[in-house]
């Protein structure tokens, strides 16, 4: 799906994503699995795509643990003047 932005592994499509997720449980399961896939095309997709299918994954995940004050103390901010400047 391209409206996400998140590359996904190429010529595997949600249905077939579901699919081989349903069966293998998670992307490592699909991978450990490669040889049980009898589909010779989506074998070796899946084998051209391995790097994308790992940071589709990254990208979709949700990270919980994250010190939001360290974030914070981390961040930067524009420097304003610039804009002041403009808007005079």
């Amino acid at each position: 799906d391209s409206s996400d932005n998140i590359p996904g592994v190429k010529g595997i499509g949600a249905k077939g994503a579901k699919t081989l997720l349903d069966e293998f449980g998670s992307i490592e399961g699909i991978y450990e699995n490669l040889t049980l896939i009898r589909n010779e095309r989506s074998r070796n997709l899946l084998l051209e795509g391995k790097e994308n299918a790992f940071l589709s994954k990254k990208l979709a995940s949700l990270y919980e643990n994250l010190e939001v004050q360290d974030l914070i103390e981390k961040a930067t901010y524009p420097d304003e003047e610039p804009l002041l400047k403009i808007l005079e």
